[in-house]
């Protein structure tokens, strides 16, 4: 190479090497889901916030906002972005679903229920159609499992006494391995109410095989 060329091409070589060092992580929802299952959240609700100034009405950013709003512990706030999103489209199962969690957060378990029977009845009459989007260059299904609202629903009546059905939702989702650390601590507790010590025993301890954090604390109390 002459040496006319060598200062020019390294200058050229340091720039383009300085352009994709320099050059920032581009916001996107991939990136932020990444960032949302390293615990990252509110790195997470940063980008998705950015993202809804150019797509403010955005039902899957909206809903990620809620659920990011949620981790960080504003149910008032996941709330209402939930709201917003379910004032436009009332047959967004997964918004629905996600309020029902908010709504248990915050006890106010009579909305939650009604949230669930909304979602029941719309399984029943065949309208639960999933609602696809082609956001970020992927599909992302709006669907809601039946077992993802039995263990809701399960929540709803422990917490207002009616054990032995809030037994039967933690029951299935156990048999359909969904959440099952925590259906087996929640039934548990139910089994304990029901005055069922040797099986709710039983179950606290594959909680606590499953690793979950409050598993040993519950057997410490009343498993001997």
């Amino acid at each position: 190479m002459k040496r006319t060329l060598i200062v020019p091409t390294i200058i050229v070589i340091i720039l383009i090497g300085l352009f994709f060092w320099k050059k920032p992580i581009t916001a996107s929802f991939d990136y932020a889901q990444e960032l949302s299952e390293e615990g990252k959240y509110s790195e997470s609700l940063e980008i998705i916030e950015k993202l809804l100034i150019e797509n403010p009405e955005n039902e899957l950013l909206l809903i990620e906002r809620g659920v990011m709003k949620s981790c960080l512990n504003d149910e008032k706030e996941a709330l209402y972005t939930f709201n917003k999103v379910l004032d436009k489209n009332p047959a967004n199962d997964t918004c629905r679903i996600r309020r029902v969690y908010s709504y248990n957060v915050l006890g106010d378990f009579e909305k939650a229920e009604a949230d669930l029977k909304v979602l029941i009845e719309s399984k029943r009459q065949g309208k639960d159609t999933p609602m696809w989007t082609d956001d970020s260059g992927k599909e992302y299904d709006f669907h809601v499992s039946t077992i993802e609202i039995a263990y809701q629903y399960g929540i709803v009546r422990a917490a207002t006494g009616r054990f032995q059905e809030a037994y039967d939702d933690f029951s299935t989702c156990i048999n359909h391995q969904f959440e099952l650390a925590d259906s087996y601590y929640r039934r548990e507790e139910i089994l304990i109410m029901l005055e069922n010590t040797d099986d709710g025993c039983a179950d606290v301890k594959k909680a606590i095989e499953l690793n979950h954090p409050y598993g040993q604390d519950l057997s410490n109390r009343f498993c001997p």
